[in-house]
């Protein structure tokens, strides 16, 4: 993806990733993260709580790391974004 031609799509787009260890997620997470139209920490989180009803918190000491406490999410035993 090239980045400094990406422009703000008229939808939001979220780019769920999973793949093998090393294999570039976080390499393209930070690419997606600093393109145009990216949202920002308050409104992702106003989007997982609010909107999704996620029962996520801030993690103690990185506040912009939002975790759901084990056995909080049914059918999952961590979630973090």
């Amino acid at each position: 993806m090239d980045t400094a031609t990406a422009t703000t799509p008229e939808k939001p787009t979220l780019h769920l990733l999973c793949g093998k260890i090393a294999s570039g997620k976080s390499t393209l997470s930070i690419k997606l993260g600093s393109s145009p139209g990216t949202v920002t920490n308050e409104s992702s989180s106003a989007f997982y709580i609010d909107t999704l009803g996620l029962p996520l918190k801030a993690m103690e000491g990185n506040s912009e790391y939002l975790l759901s406490e084990e056995g909080k999410l049914e059918g999952v035993k961590h979630f973090a974004v």
